[in-house]
């Protein structure tokens, strides 16, 4: 069970495709990742959204650590989004820099 924060997935949502990125921000542990991942994603996925349109990337994620080098994230999502037509939906999460 958790507590569905209906007021922001509806403020994401209305923004969601006006061609600019968003920029969630907030104190750690407030919940921020779990309502991209899990929330925004599953209301993606309910309008239609294929899931390899939806692209999540977690830079403190060890199997990410070369994506931390901005080109190599280039690279990496270009590659991912070259065959395919359609809007994208990409979620990078930050290091935190308590980590390093």
């Amino acid at each position: 069970m958790y507590i569905k924060r209906d007021k922001y997935l509806e403020r994401i949502a209305k923004r969601g495709e006006n061609g600019m990125g968003k920029v969630i921000t907030g104190i750690l542990r407030a919940g921020k990742s779990f309502l991209l991942l899990t929330i925004y994603r599953q209301y993606l996925l309910s309008q239609g959204v294929s899931a390899d349109h939806i692209i999540a990337i977690a830079l403190d994620d060890i199997k990410f650590k070369e994506l931390r080098d901005s080109e190599k994230l280039c690279h990496y999502i270009a590659n991912l989004v070259s065959d395919k037509e359609g809007m994208f939906y990409g979620f990078l999460l930050e290091k935190n820099v308590l980590d390093l």
